[in-house]
């Protein structure tokens, strides 16, 4: 019997090659960039500005001393200005005083806009002015709606309010 066949039958019984220092292939994960899902940088920026773009925003209506908020809506390209503005805010604002780069936190800020994530400054701001916008348009038609069931003499304006004051004023 020569030496290579008393060797073949050892070499036959060796478990799997190890892999750094592991038994198996299966608890070895591989972490590769080009796996992942790919999504373009220009849609993610594009999907930012469409989600942080505010529909409504609100605008002073009336005379020196009489000033009230009136809901309006949003043009397209004041839309798209001020979610810009947004998006560039809150990425200054969260740089600011911070160890992350101006780059990182734009990155962060553009990634989580496009997600809709409530972790975006631009996110918040848009919803906080659209909860404010609904308040506005109910008071707004409440307000509406009962000087419309008032007569002209019982309706008084407060001019340093801003708001009906509902009393006689016949005179």
């Amino acid at each position: 019997m020569t030496k290579w066949e008393t060797a073949a039958p050892a070499v036959a019984e060796t478990p799997d090659i190890k892999l750094f220092g592991k038994w198996s292939t299966d608890d070895v994960h591989i972490n590769d960039i080009s796996l992942q899902d790919y999504t373009n940088p220009l849609q993610v920026l594009v999907n930012a500005i469409i989600n942080s773009g505010p529909r409504e925003d609100s605008t002073r209506i009336g005379c020196t001393g009489t000033v009230r908020r009136q809901a309006v809506d949003v043009s397209p390209l004041r839309r798209v200005n001020q979610a810009i503005w947004l998006l560039c805010t809150g990425a200054r604002g969260a740089a600011f005083r911070n160890i992350k780069t101006i780059a990182e936190c734009l990155a962060e800020e553009l990634i989580n806009a496009a997600k809709g994530s409530s972790n975006s400054y631009a996110i918040k701001k848009k919803d906080d002015t659209a909860k404010q916008n609904k308040t506005q348009k109910t008071t707004n038609y409440s307000l509406r709606t009962r000087m419309q069931a008032l007569t002209r003499h019982q309706i008084c304006w407060c001019l340093d309010l801003g708001i009906p004051r509902l009393q006689n004023c016949e005179k």
